[in-house]
């Protein structure tokens, strides 16, 4: 790759591509290592797209090798000739008046991610929302990385342009620098050490200096250590993977920031700035490509998915469904109708139509993986086999598909009892996705289903030194402290046959585990522990859903994880439950919890919007499914 500099003024106009004039009515399909194109545009425009995108990936990959993760499945660019045609995929929110106008849009689902294109876009970096989200796609894995440096960086390559052999790097934004000169910069200190929680990161005042600043103090470091020969990022980096908190790891990587921010200040003050121009070689060419021809139900099926991870659920169900009408066997539309089911949570038909696709053999990794999860959410353990074998198919289509294994890891966690199974599974989806907090927390809760505490801590433990940010620390720490009470709690010796049970203690319950005819087990159990002999149900996939606001009451934890509670409505009162309550997804309306929440001791009084699954069981009228706190 190679480099040289040329300098910008404030307004440029560059465009990615343009669509050709001739009208093409048919879909058509491209595919490279790394995309898949399908277009309804000519022939040459959809081998344009997909080596513009092959050069884009390949210098993307080049200026970023430490960041990036591996590739899983192909990306899907869906790129549309016109508006109209753009307006039947983009999301709902940017149909309304007076919205936004999209050129491209980057969709992370989590079975596809998706690049949605307008060809006929006009203007400077019309694509600059897809450059943007897919810097940000690329770094997904870096979780040293700190918020400021993450959206700088994907600030600095939204204004890309790539033209014949030629691609620009690091053009600036007239907005950006107007919005910097009409209002007063944040100190370096506080840029530094914003996180996901702060109100530089939430609050659109605040946001919009927090994200020009992060884009100005990126471009001036980038450029600054091309000219002088110096690696200040690089540097920068390096401290961020050693520990080093955002701040210090800044002082030692870039010296005296009361200098730096004078010079930050200085730098959105001059008149023009300098950019790159890169030359990258990539192997691919437009004549080394072939559009073939797409059909309109497997088209129509692509845009069904695209609209159920849209939040327009109505329209891609009358789609799918007006593709199996005329082709009842459509494998495409069958995974499509299991999507949009699956992202209302409509468990029982999101089960019937992945059911349906498996047997036709699916090869998409998601559809595997939300089946056999599904069937596991049922409590069907006659199907056991079967949901272990989906979520091992799924992971040999996609080796890098951390939620199989994370799932794969509580199968054997809470059906086979395997420790060394649980393990790799564990190690597997942690390795692949380090950055996501939700792997860590589910592996020390299969740990604790095991009785293996140390384990469960081990996990916390080591996550602590990754993650940085005040809400992070917090839910470790609240889930270390839970983990450590069971750990210690008063335990009593008793031994267990198949035909008797004579505790030493004979005030203390236990739990019978019969091991095999005639076998003697000794277990450990809690002290004045109530007995499980009928425990709580655990929710199918058939059950009906509900949602209800109340006020919550009457809230007891039981060990391990089982959680109920009264929900006070303006009808009746409900009593509610989790088996699992480390597993249930806790939000807040209209406000922000004062330190870590309790979810044993906090939440009685609280208002609350819950979502429950029903269960044919009189002592309770559901599970819970999600809690939406609110003042």
């Amino acid at each position: 790759m190679r480099l040289r500099f040329a300098l910008l003024c404030l307004f440029l106009a560059a465009p990615f591509f343009s669509a050709s004039a001739e009208s093409n009515a048919h879909w058509l399909q491209v595919n490279t290592d790394h995309f898949v194109v399908i277009t309804d545009a000519s022939d040459s425009d959809a081998r344009h797209i997909a080596v513009q995108f092959e050069r884009m990936r390949g210098l993307f990959n080049t200026i970023l090798p430490r960041s990036v993760g591996q590739d899983t499945a192909p990306i899907v660019v869906l790129a549309l000739k016109n508006k109209k045609e753009f307006d039947s995929v983009e999301p709902s929110e940017y149909l309304a008046k007076n919205s936004l106008q999209l050129a491209g849009l980057f969709l992370r689902t989590p079975g596809r991610n998706y690049i949605l294109l307008r060809l006929d876009a006009e203007g400077e970096h019309p694509f600059s929302t897809v450059y943007h989200e897919y810097t940000h796609y690329l770094t997904r894995h870096a979780e040293w990385m700190p918020l400021w440096l993450n959206e700088g960086l994907a600030e600095f390559y939204q204004n890309t342009d790539i033209t014949g052999k030629d691609v620009r790097l690091g053009q600036p934004s007239a907005d950006d620098i107007y919005y910097l000169r009409s209002n007063r910069l944040i100190p370096l200190t506080t840029l530094f050490a914003v996180d996901h929680s702060s109100p530089y990161y939430h609050d659109e005042q605040k946001g919009s200096v927090f994200y020009a600043e992060s884009w100005a103090l990126v471009h001036y470091l980038q450029i600054s250590d091309a000219k002088q020969k110096t690696n200040h990022v690089h540097d920068y980096a390096v401290y961020l993977s050693q520990h080093e908190d955002p701040v210090t790891a800044a002082q030692h990587a870039f010296g005296d920031l009361n200098q730096l921010q004078k010079e930050l200040d200085s730098y959105v003050s001059q008149m023009s700035f300098s950019y790159f121009r890169v030359t990258s070689a990539v192997s691919i060419t437009e004549a080394g490509l072939s559009a073939t021809p797409l059909s309109a139900a497997a088209a129509d099926a692509t845009r069904a998915d695209v609209l159920a991870y849209e939040q327009r659920a109505d329209e891609a169900k009358a789609l799918a469904e007006s593709i199996l009408r005329s082709d009842p066997q459509n494998l495409l539309a069958k995974e499509a109708m299991g999507d949009i089911c699956y992202v209302q949570q409509n468990l029982s038909c999101a089960l019937r139509w992945y059911g349906e696709a498996v047997k036709l053999n699916s090869q998409n990794p998601f559809v595997l993986f939300n089946y056999a999860e599904v069937l596991l959410e049922s409590g069907d353990e006659d199907r056991n086999s079967e949901i272990e074998a989906n979520l091992k198919k799924s992971i040999q289509l996609d080796s890098q598909f951390a939620p199989a294994y994370d799932v794969l890891a509580r199968f054997y966690a809470t059906r086979s009892k395997n420790e060394a199974e649980t393990r790799l599974a564990t190690l597997h989806a942690i390795s692949i996705e380090p950055e996501q907090l939700l792997y860590r927390m589910n592996a020390s809760t299969d740990w604790v289903a095991l009785n293996q505490f140390d384990n469960a801590l081990a996990v916390l433990e080591t996550a602590k030194r990754t993650f940085h940010s005040v809400t992070e620390q917090g839910i470790l720490d609240q889930r270390i402290r839970e983990i450590k009470s069971f750990q210690s709690a008063p335990r009593e010796r008793a031994v267990v046959s198949m035909n008797t049970m004579s505790p030493e203690d004979p005030g203390t319950h236990v739990k019978v585990i019969p091991e095999g005819s005639g076998k003697t087990v000794t277990l450990v159990t809690e002290a004045n522990e109530e007995p499980e002999a009928n425990p709580l149900p655990v929710l199918t996939a058939t059950e009906p859903h509900r949602i209800v606001n109340g006020v919550i009451h009457n809230v007891q934890c039981r060990y391990p994880t089982v959680l109920t509670l009264d929900l006070a409505g303006p009808k009746q009162s409900l009593k509610l439950y989790s088996n699992n309550y480390f597993k249930i997804p806790f939000s807040t309306l209209n406000f922000k919890p004062e330190g870590d929440l309790d979810v044993c001791k906090q939440l009685e009084g609280m208002k609350a919007r819950v979502e429950y699954g029903e269960v044919s069981d009189p002592r309770v009228a559901g599970q819970i499914v999600s809690v939406e706190l609110s003042h």
